[in-house]
This record gives structure tokens, C-alpha cells and sequence, in this order.
């Protein structure tokens, strides 16, 4: 099979990739991600497919047109993912803090409703693996909701779920080979 996502076309699988990287920060560590996705550029590099990799910002609007259009599609996709809930998850989190929806508002806006490289599907899939490494439990059921009212079937979800269980085994074995952090010099 050769699909556009497929071994033999690597370097659509890997711009994939990177923007799941992009995706799921928001949802997990910002450095691991964007360490993640330095790894990523050094792969392309060694196998030669870095030069047909984008290098312009996918997710920067170029005009106040853009900012309000991604500021609509925020919303909408917002309320495509929380349902009947979105308001008062909106509430909630403005109540917490004014400063936290507005990197909310923006992720939804200008992040996650972006359908370029990922669609709502394989967005919310990509955050319930990222939330699910974390034991990230509210924001995690949250967004396994999501999925379903985006479309995600239960195989695709239980799939993301053990990939999740896959990488969390895998930081384990990691974590335990480098054994305990050591304090001073």
C-alpha cells in the first residue's frame, strides 16, 4: 500500500507527526514536544527527506481576516468537541483564570481546528495519548468524549489508549535505566 502517509513516503508521515507534536503540547509538556519534534527534524535529516519538510508556520495568521476566521473556527470546534458542555467549561475555566482561556481560545483557534495535517479525529486521538501518558484524568475524559462526538469509534480510541499504555511503558524503561536524579556535582 502507498498511501500518502505510508513508509514509503516518509516525509508526509513524519510532517504528520510533527504537527501532532504542535497538537499535543498544548496537553502536555511543551518541551518534550517541541524536544520531540527536534528529534524528529535530526531523523529527517539522516534519511534525507528534511528538505520536503515545511518550513513556514502552519498555525500563524497573516492577516487580521485570518485571526478572526481561526477565532470563529476556535469556537465552533470547541463546541464540536465539549457539546452541551462547552459553555459552562468555558465559564469554568475564565473563572479560573482569564489568562488560561485565552491560551484556550487560542489552541482551539489557531492549533487544534486546524485540519491541514490532522483531522478532528486524528487531533483528538493524538491528545487522548498525550493525556493518557500524563494520567491526566479530567482533561482526559473530556477528551475521549471528544473524540466521540467528532467521530472517533470505540476501535480508534482503545487503539490510542494502548498506544498510550506503549509509551508510558517505554518512559518507564527509560526512567529505570538512567536510575534515580542525582543532586549537586
Amino acid at each position: 500500500m502507498n498511501s500518502k502517509y505510508s513508509p514509503e513516503n516518509p516525509a508526509a508521515l513524519l510532517e504528520k507527526v510533527r504537527m501532532a507534536f504542535v497538537k499535543t503540547s498544548f496537553h502536555s509538556s511543551f518541551p518534550r514536544t517541541l524536544n520531540s519534534a527536534t528529534a524528529l527534524m535530526e531523523y529527517a535529516k539522516e534519511i534525507g527527506v528534511a528538505d520536503r519538510l515545511r518550513h513556514t508556520s502552519n498555525i500563524e495568521a497573516r492577516s487580521a481576516e485570518d485571526r478572526e476566521i481561526w477565532n470563529e473556527r476556535g469556537k465552533a470546534y470547541f463546541q464540536k468537541v465539549y457539546g452541551g458542555r462547552a459553555l459552562d467549561l468555558k465559564r469554568a475555566i475564565e473563572e479560573a483564570s482569564p489568562d488560561h482561556w485565552s491560551l484556550v481560545s487560542y489552541c482551539y483557534g489557531h492549533i487544534l481546528s486546524n485540519t491541514a495535517y490532522m483531522d478532528e479525529i486524528e487531533t483528538q486521538l493524538a491528545i487522548i495519548v498525550a493525556l493518557d501518558v500524563m494520567s491526566a484524568g479530567p482533561q482526559l475524559s473530556g477528551h475521549i468524549t471528544g473524540a466521540t462526538l467528532v467521530g472517533a469509534s470505540n476501535h480508534q480510541m482503545h487503539a490510542a489508549r494502548l498506544l498510550a499504555y506503549e509509551v508510558k511503558m517505554a518512559v518507564y524503561q527509560v526512567e529505570m535505566e538512567r536510575g534515580p536524579p542525582r543532586m549537586g556535582v
